[in-house]
């Protein structure tokens, strides 16, 4: 069940421009790309399923294989275990069922129905017609985008689907974020041309285009990289754009749409960059082996996440394929759970 004892939107209030081209970058001045591949077996756990965070103490969940800082425990903040849910908490999520961008949108009309904002009563769909973002009792949280008309190639005609935290649940250094989700499926070409995301950005953002953000697993979705996804973190100080890309699979290498995975962003509160650094994790394990210094002021904000994104992608990148007529609107993004810790 939802819980969230954070109150109020820290900072002064200044609404956040976030980008239309939400893919990596292709040039940067630091990029590391890496695919790293898990072969590891869980005694407890069938590969591609695994387990929710094992409990402290307090009989409160743990993140997933990662320990605290020393001399510090995990305390959660917020937890959202949306199989239980019975709808979207509005509590902790914008979106409902209509899904939507923070206001602002790079200069567009925004409105929490999305990247237009223009007609909220027929931009999205209704369950099961998408594109959508529903509770299903027993599975967790459902985001399904659609595709624009044929011939359409204008990225904010694309009808995507989402929900995030924006001024609901925000995240600083010490906090680790995780995500038990699992990825549309792509065996036969029903995939082909999703672009999917579990992400992060600041509250405000100095510049429109892939900037301040960390993408913990985006794909445009792929025959040939089903058990794949991409880890991304985006920083602009002084020109500085892409800190880290690197491609990663799952322990034992599985399809990500076979079963749900954890997904985990730790935000060290550390001296590698003027704001921390970010490491991410699959299964407990990290995908690099480094953490990546942020340096951007705007992470100062504090950062809101996205429980899950979906939208059809007009480029393709990273393995990706282009949308065609195989693409099937009910291959929908699962999440079953979104926690947020606190460490001190």
């Amino acid at each position: 069940m939802p819980s969230n004892p954070e109150t109020g939107l820290p900072g002064d209030g200044t609404e956040p421009a976030t980008r239309p081209n939400h893919r990596p970058a292709r040039a940067a001045i630091l990029t590391f790309l890496a695919c790293l591949c898990f072969f590891a077996t869980r005694n407890s756990t069938q590969a591609g399923s695994p387990q929710a965070s094992t409990a402290n103490a307090a009989h409160e969940p743990i993140p997933l294989g990662v320990a605290p800082p020393p001399g510090e425990s995990w305390h959660v903040q917020a937890n959202d275990n949306f199989d239980q849910d019975d709808s979207i908490n509005q509590a902790l999520w914008n979106g409902g069922t209509g899904g939507g961008m923070p206001p602002g949108f790079c200069g567009t009309v925004a409105t929490s129905c999305g990247y237009t904002g223009e007609d909220c009563k027929s931009y999205f769909g209704t369950y099961p017609n998408p594109p959508f973002e529903t509770i299903e009792r027993g599975l967790g949280l459902v985001i399904q985008a659609t595709h624009a008309a044929p011939g359409d190639r204008k990225y904010y005609d694309n009808k995507m689907a989402d929900i995030q935290s924006y001024g609901k649940i925000t995240i600083h250094p010490g906090s680790f974020v995780e995500w038990q989700a699992k990825m549309p499926a792509d065996r036969h070409g029903e995939g082909d041309g999703w672009h999917v995301d579990l992400w992060c950005s600041t509250l405000s953002r100095n510049q429109c285009d892939d900037s301040s953000e960390v993408d913990v697993a985006e794909k445009v979705l792929s025959v040939d990289n089903s058990a794949k996804a991409t880890y991304v973190v985006h920083d602009e100080p002084m020109g500085l754009h892409t800190v880290v890309q690197a491609s990663y699979s799952a322990p034992g290498s599985p399809d990500l749409s076979a079963g749900f995975h954890t997904y985990g962003l730790a935000w060290r509160n550390d001296h590698s960059g003027k704001q921390g650094s970010l490491q991410a994790y699959i299964d407990g394990k990290p995908i690099m082996d480094h953490p990546a210094p942020i340096n951007d002021p705007s992470w100062g904000s504090g950062a809101y996440c996205y429980a899950g994104w979906m939208q059809q992608e007009l480029g393709v990148w990273g393995g990706g394929a282009h949308l065609t007529s195989r693409t099937s609107s009910k291959d929908p993004l699962y999440v079953k759970r979104f926690t947020v810790w606190n460490a001190r």
